[in-house]
């Protein structure tokens, strides 16, 4: 049984006596994440996200998600005009993009959505390109579902400092693995990872130093002394793997 749940599968308060709300059946929600993230989970790299937990004024925690549910990403997104296109370029050529709609001050416009992630890929990308916030993104332009594995909570140092590899943990997070990693993985000269006396292995360091300054920039600055890294906040620890996308998805 992970941390946080009770034999029952409800997740408990945080605080002594509470009681967690069970919510059955599955459902499909958003969920948000940055560039480098979105780009990790394409390339397979991301299978775990961490979110700090919040409890409500009865002091009860209630899951944001459940095993089984079905998150479409939210990401850096915008939305070109076909007319935009056709004055820089035949885009539609060059770039798998998906021709669409969206109600704009002119009207339904046809054109297609764009993604920050793909970078570099479409001509009309370039340094100065106005994105658009991903909490902005709606449902239509959702190109990433993720279907809920395990979840759980458990204190954020724990997931890396009491694990018997808290570098699968951190690589699960989305962080590249160094190839002397790789090859440690591979001949099990130190499996699982562990301390060598009062010393940390010098890459579990740095991938962790790399895991908690990425930690806090997600984390908003009057936030930080509370949800920081350094305040070791309880986080859901939430595992997914890519899915289709649902069926009736609007499109």
């Amino acid at each position: 049984m992970r941390s946080g749940e009770k034999a029952d599968g409800r997740v408990p308060s945080l605080q002594d006596g509470g009681t967690g709300r069970h919510v059955a059946g599955a459902t499909t929600k958003p969920i948000l994440f940055n560039t480098e993230m979105v780009r990790a989970i394409q390339e397979g790299r991301k299978t775990a996200t961490r979110r700090v937990v919040k409890s409500n004024k009865r002091s009860l925690v209630n899951k944001p998600f459940q095993k089984g549910d079905v998150l479409w990403v939210r990401e850096t997104w915008d939305f070109v005009p076909c007319i935009t296109c056709r004055s820089a370029s035949e885009a539609c050529e060059l770039f798998p993009v998906k021709p669409d709609q969206m109600e704009t001050a002119d009207g339904r416009t046809d054109g297609c959505f764009l993604y920050r992630a793909l970078d570099g890929e479409h001509p009309l990308f370039d340094a100065g390109h106005h994105w658009r916030p991903a909490i902005h993104m709606p449902k239509a332009a959702a190109r990433i579902f993720l279907r809920v594995t395990e979840i759980y909570w458990e204190k954020l140092w724990e997931s890396f400092r009491n694990r018997p590899s808290p570098i699968r943990e951190l690589a699960a997070e989305g962080l590249p693995v160094s190839e002397t990693c790789l090859k440690c993985w591979r001949e099990h000269i130190y499996e699982p990872c562990v301390k060598r006396g009062n010393l940390l292995c010098i890459e579990q360091n740095r991938m962790e130093l790399r895991f908690q300054r990425l930690w806090d920039s997600t984390v908003r600055k009057d936030r930080l002394a509370a949800d920081g890294w350094a305040a070791d906040p309880w986080v859901w620890v939430i595992r997914f793997e890519r899915c289709e996308k649902p069926a009736g998805w609007p499109e």
